[in-house]
């Protein structure tokens, strides 16, 4: 969300970190905790370490371990930023999104999510996009996935869309110019 608030569904401890799911219909927590025991196996270091997955507690909750880090938060990511991000994006390019996808379709998510390359202008897309060596039609399929993911997001910001009541009350607005840009 753009608001920065924190999220009601973590709860951070000295050691650990304990997600509480609010919603679980479609399996999330599964799925995530998967990705973690993968990410575990093949890519250590990369993500937390899962500890403990409490799947029939209403609502569910995943304990992980807690990484050693700063919060980014408004500020723009710098150029060692983006590198780590191309880093970490390549490394689970390998066995991806916990699921069926390719490098375009990850990108673009990346790009034009409202957290990150969106309207909240963590970092330019541009040049996070230029640490890949993309086919020509990788790069088309990309161009076409980030105005998706675009209309999507401004579907979900209209004062009907689920996530217009957790974010700032122009973010409609701004998304739509976003949209027009990349149309451009």
């Amino acid at each position: 969300t753009l608001d920065h608030a924190p999220d009601p569904g973590l709860a951070a401890e000295r050691e650990h970190v304990v997600k509480t799911y609010r919603s679980w219909g479609r399996g999330e927590h599964t799925r995530e905790w998967n990705a973690f025991a993968l990410l575990r196996r093949h890519a250590p270091g990369i993500a937390p370490l899962p500890i403990r997955a409490e799947s029939r507690r209403e609502p569910p909750a995943i304990t992980m371990s807690r990484l050693e880090a700063s919060p980014l938060q408004s500020a723009p990511l710098t150029p060692g930023h983006l590198d780590a991000m191309a880093d970490a994006m390549t490394t689970l390019g390998r066995f991806e999104d916990s699921g069926r996808s390719d490098v375009a379709t990850e990108l673009a998510t990346v790009c034009e999510h409202i957290s990150a390359g969106g309207i909240a202008g963590a970092f330019e897309p541009e040049e996070f996009l230029a640490r890949f060596d993309l086919s020509p039609p990788e790069r088309t399929r990309l161009r076409e996935l980030r105005r998706l993911n675009a209309v999507f997001w401004l579907l979900m910001l209209l004062p009907q869309g689920p996530a217009h009541e957790r974010n700032a009350p122009d973010a409609s607005l701004r998304q739509a110019a976003r949209l027009l840009h990349l149309l451009a």
